[in-house]
């Protein structure tokens, strides 16, 4: 994992959210970065960094809002893999950053569907009055639990994670 790139997106995510402590935890394989979150939050999102120059974008439900066993389902979640992006770390840490710095002003929301074979997420953001999709992922539903809905479908809501242009 390039040191620099890795740094260099820490050192943006710290001037844009003041205040907030942004410790790198984990192992060598795999380390990752919790995101503050707006206090009615349902989900907060994590930031992962690979050696080999990958990276990632989850959103874990809060603990506190949806008991213990959060940790156990699936939720939503976006990898960012270097064949995606010619095999080059530097193209790759750029889209992840876009959209991270997409991502943390704008309020967004999951739905989650239980069909016949899978779990889907699909993480939207609002822009304006509108809603965009970001990212949809999906796991086979016989090999990953869910939180229970009434029906098939469920959302869940974020606020922004700041305020202002994440752009800056």
């Amino acid at each position: 994992m390039s040191a620099d790139l890795v740094q260099d997106t820490l050192s943006w995510l710290t001037g844009l959210l003041p205040g907030s402590e942004l410790r790198v935890a984990g192992r060598p394989e795999a380390r990752s970065v919790d995101l503050p979150y707006a206090p009615e939050a349902d989900y907060r999102f994590q930031l992962w960094f690979y050696p080999d120059g990958e990276r990632g974008i989850t959103a874990d439900l809060i603990p506190s809002r949806f008991g213990a066993m959060t940790a156990t389902v699936a939720f939503w979640a976006w990898a960012f893999e270097l064949p995606d992006f010619r095999g080059s770390p530097v193209e790759l840490a750029r889209a992840f950053d876009e959209q991270v710095r997409l991502l943390l002003p704008t309020p967004t929301r999951v739905h989650q569907h239980r069909g016949w074979l899978f779990l889907t997420f699909a993480l939207e953001r609002q822009v304006g009055t509108e809603w965009h999709r970001v990212r949809v992922c999906s796991y086979l539903r016989f090999t990953f639990k869910a939180l229970g809905s009434n029906g098939c479908d469920r959302v869940y809501h974020a606020g922004p994670v700041t305020h202002g242009d994440a752009r800056a």
